[in-house]
């Protein structure tokens, strides 16, 4: 029971207290965030790389699977 608790904590604190900070000030002043052309284009170069990455990885995991499997 202790483990369960602490592995509970362990994975669930830090995001709650993240998300606590983050609204601390409202939801206004994250949604101003989005007006700025410096955090657009973060996010569309996050979701490009993410669009490149998410494939490549998954085909040289199978490829690499596909090896470990038959050698």
């Amino acid at each position: 029971g202790v483990t369960f608790v602490f592995f509970a904590l362990f994975l669930f604190l830090p995001p709650v207290v993240v998300f606590q900070e983050a609204f601390d000030k409202g939801v206004g002043v994250i949604l101003a965030t989005f007006k700025d052309p410096f955090t657009l284009h973060a996010i569309g170069l996050t979701l490009l790389v993410a669009a490149i990455a998410v494939p490549l990885n998954t085909a040289f995991g199978l490829a690499a699977a596909w090896c470990v499997t038959r050698y």
